[in-house]
């Protein structure tokens, strides 16, 4: 036995620091923890004791056994694209970050590409033995067969643009209508009537808010639903590029409103290539406002969204959720501010750029 202090091959463990500290390992885990029912002296003791020993608590262990879990998952399926090329969800991942650490809680990452040899078929599998609190989803169309099984597991579901289920699981996304209804009247303001509207998914909350904006502003200019002319992007630069450039071929446009900057970069690309002037012959705008907005030629008008801020109203939305048991959520009213609202949305800003400038005809 080393009497010297030094420490030996082995890593300091709880039962070390319980036995230094003169505790059952239960009160040294529950001190640690902050439980209210050890004495702050206790408690001083043992942390004190901890930090001399060079003890680090295993929080997933811990998780395990506090009737509050203190684990957070987040589930991304990054649709094809690595993450490290994601504009999107490293920034929310990022809010729901720094959100749960100010709530004392720790973020479990769960990621996987489709068509993995190793991708589950169930959530359930994924999720397995984490004993998380709840659980922050990313990536997943509305159709997917993962959003009917958390319902069916009763497990607290904060999605990030997908449309929700249950009475577990809530909505956290941006006022994609109200944005997209902002765009295609500032459009149509600077003289554009044949406007087209490069959708991403069909199956995606996302695509049909915008889309719906987008059309609700063309009726509220009193153009006739027929001046509506929507093609499929994919959220894809390469789809949004082919896709602009068929729609041109079958008749012509004056300006393209893609519901993403990935998609208004394919579409830019497109119209130079047909030898179009951006915005003199079409006006263009996107959605998002990434960096690569302000540096497309010309800078590109787009909604400044803020992906940061829905990360962090989502660990916010999933903590309340969690807090709660469904049948105490079933017994509110709708109208109850102690009530959970389907869905939360985070304010964007039409964002004027020069590919939208252009003489009125």
């Amino acid at each position: 036995m080393n009497r010297g202090g030094a420490s030996d091959k082995r890593g300091v463990t709880l039962r070390d620091v319980a036995k230094a500290a003169n505790v059952s390992i239960t009160t040294a885990s529950r001190a640690l923890a902050g439980y209210p029912d050890v004495s702050p002296r206790t408690r001083a003791r043992v942390r004190q004791i901890a930090q001399q020993l060079g003890y680090t608590p295993d929080f997933i262990a811990q998780n395990l056994v506090r009737r509050e879990p203190t684990l957070v998952g987040v589930y991304i399926d990054d649709q094809g694209i690595p993450l490290a090329e994601q504009p999107f969800f490293l920034p929310v991942l990022c809010g729901v970050r720094d959100q749960a650490a100010e709530l004392g809680q720790h973020v479990l990452l769960l990621a996987r590409r489709p068509g993995s040899p190793s991708a589950p078929e169930r959530i359930e599998a994924v999720i397995k033995g984490t004993r998380i609190a709840g659980l922050i989803v990313m990536g997943l169309t509305d159709d997917h067969p993962y959003l009917d099984e958390l319902e069916r597991l009763g497990v607290p579901t904060v999605t990030i643009d997908i449309t929700p289920r249950g009475r577990r699981m809530v909505m956290v996304t941006s006022d994609n209508t109200a944005q997209a209804a902002a765009v295609t009247s500032h459009l149509i303001e600077q003289g554009c009537r044949r406007i087209l509207f490069v959708g991403g998914q069909p199956n995606t909350a996302v695509h049909r808010a915008r889309e719906q904006g987008y059309r609700d502003a063309l009726r509220r200019h009193g153009m006739p639903a027929a001046a509506a002319r929507v093609v499929y992007g994919h959220f894809s630069r390469e789809q949004a590029y082919a896709a602009v450039r068929a729609a041109w071929r079958e008749a012509p446009f004056d300006a393209v409103f893609a519901a993403s900057d990935l998609m208004a970069a394919g579409a830019l690309r497109a119209l130079a290539d047909l030898g179009l002037s951006v915005p003199h012959d079409v006006a263009v705008a996107g959605f998002d406002d990434l960096p690569l907005a302000q540096h497309v030629t010309p800078p590109l008008t787009t909604v400044r969204q803020d992906p940061v801020a829905m990360g962090r109203a989502a660990a916010l939305a999933l903590k309340r959720l969690a807090s709660q048991e469904p049948a105490g959520l079933q017994d509110r009213e709708p109208g109850d501010p102690a009530s959970h609202p389907k869905v939360v949305e985070v304010r964007g800003q039409l964002v004027v750029r020069a590919s939208s400038l252009r003489a009125r005809r």
